[in-house]
């Protein structure tokens, strides 16, 4: 183990949650979800008074969580002075076990990635992971400053749930995989960092992420969809991630789909729209597969099988959306992936055509959105993660509940 992060358990953020909570965490939500705002727009966003919101803005910039922008002149009346997230006010670490790769991030309050440590794996395992773990924050204790890791409030941790029954999916030997069974992520990351840890799964943390840090235009109910090693989803109702009582709420990999000649077969989803598909067709033909793993490569070297997959992906997919939101009745649907960006419009412009052509009768209309995370939509999730913990830790209360008035 390497000589652990300052440990800043209680320092950085904790007269926030000391200390007027809830409104303090509704102006940190809503800048972070509208950008800078000044007081007027604030009070006008929160229903709280003039009074409250400027004492509540004094708190959040005496604890260097907020910033004064320049004045915004050209307007009737006194100039407005927006304020906006500082990116200096805190940090958290986003940490994501994939099936294939490990990626750690270090991300300020505002959400911006300031290093990104990557290595591909052949498949994942305990050992390797803590290793990988356990460098990667010895080179962020060199590289980056003391003043820096002091603020960083915890790490969070984005993975596939039940590692341990995936091996013969990712074609990983039996007894490596099921190391997995008995491990305690959470306690031993814990030991590495001295930090709290927070795991979530991979593609609950994605779109945990694109709720949060997303650039696109999302609705307040959307279902998203991630297309990674294996596909995966999550749904969102009124601004918030519906986790469903067993935490498998937008499991939508789980769908059965027919896949024989006559329609007679039944599959998961996840079985035939999943990447690892496109990789065990590159591999019955000899072909490289180490283009899949590579976020910088575009795949137009693998285009005379890409393009067929995306056909065959988009296909099936658009019934499974068809019939999610007839359940969910979501008016968006948002489409992402671990897949270069030309490859991700490819898919929701071919499932956008094929849902024109199935009937939809009794649905109301929905939407195809492309997701704008993409290969870093589970890493930026989970950092998120020890940022909602600490400066929005009554999250689902934050987002339905009316303001307090001071």
């Amino acid at each position: 183990m390497i000589n652990s992060l300052p440990n800043n358990r209680t320092n950085r953020g904790s007269n926030i949650v000391a200390v007027g909570a809830y409104n303090e965490r509704l102006v940190l939500s809503i800048l972070r979800s509208k950008g800078a705002l000044s007081k007027v727009e604030l009070t006008q966003a929160t229903g709280l008074s003039k009074q409250t919101v400027t004492d509540v803005i004094g708190r959040l910039e005496s604890n260097g969580l907020l910033l004064k922008g320049a004045p915004v002149r050209g307007r009737i009346g006194q100039p407005q002075v927006p304020f906006l997230l500082n990116p200096d006010g805190a940090y958290s670490i986003g940490f994501k076990i994939g099936r294939k790769s490990y990626e750690l991030v270090l991300m300020d309050f505002a959400g911006a990635i300031l290093k990104l440590h990557r290595q591909h794996i052949d498949y994942p395992t305990p050992t390797t992971m803590v290793t990988f773990v356990d460098e990667a924050l010895e080179t962020l204790r060199r590289e980056i400053s003391v003043s820096i890791m002091e603020k960083v409030v915890g790490m969070g941790v984005a993975m596939p749930n039940e590692l341990w029954r995936w091996g013969q999916e990712f074609d990983a030997p039996d007894d490596e995989i099921a190391s997995w069974k008995n491990f305690n992520v959470q306690s031993e990351l814990e030991k590495s960092i001295s930090l709290p840890v927070m795991i979530s799964n991979d593609v609950a943390a994605a779109c945990n992420g694109e709720l949060i840090f997303g650039q696109g235009e999302k609705a307040s109910d959307f279902l998203y969809v991630y297309l990674g090693t294996f596909i995966g989803g999550g749904l969102v109702l009124n601004g918030k991630i519906v986790s469903g009582s067993r935490q498998n709420a937008g499991a939508i990999g789980s769908m059965l789909i027919a896949d024989g000649r006559n329609g007679s077969e039944a599959r998961q989803l996840l079985s035939v729209t999943s990447i690892i598909s496109l990789v065990h067709d590159l591999t019955a033909h000899d072909r490289d597969t180490s283009p899949i793993w590579a976020p910088d490569d575009d795949w137009t070297s693998m285009d005379a099988h890409v393009l067929p997959w995306v056909e065959h992906v988009a296909s099936h997919l658009a019934s499974a959306c068809i019939n999610a939101a007839a359940i969910t009745d979501v008016p968006q649907i948002i489409i992402d992936g671990s897949l270069p960006p030309r490859v991700r419009a490819l898919i929701v412009e071919s499932v956008r055509a094929k849902t024109s052509t199935l009937p939809t009768t009794g649905l109301s209309d929905f939407e195809y959105a492309t997701g704008t995370l993409g290969y870093s939509a589970r890493v930026v999730g989970a950092a998120s993660l020890p940022m909602q913990a600490r400066f929005a830790n009554d999250w689902d209360t934050l987002l339905k509940a009316e303001p307090l008035t001071a």
